[in-house]
């Protein structure tokens, strides 16, 4: 499951590009990082130095 949450977030990463304004695909994109954190896949390297 986390390999089509992965892929669905490079998806809407691509066309998300395009877009200035927010809309439904930011709300997607958080929802994508939630689920892959929720799995442990998403690396968090924010805290270290």
């Amino acid at each position: 499951m986390k390999y089509f949450w992965a892929t669905y977030l490079e998806f809407l990463l691509v066309i998300g590009q395009f877009n200035s304004s927010k809309n439904w695909i930011d709300k997607h994109i958080l929802m994508c990082y939630t689920k892959l954190d929720k799995l442990n896949y998403v690396p968090n390297n924010l805290d270290e130095k």
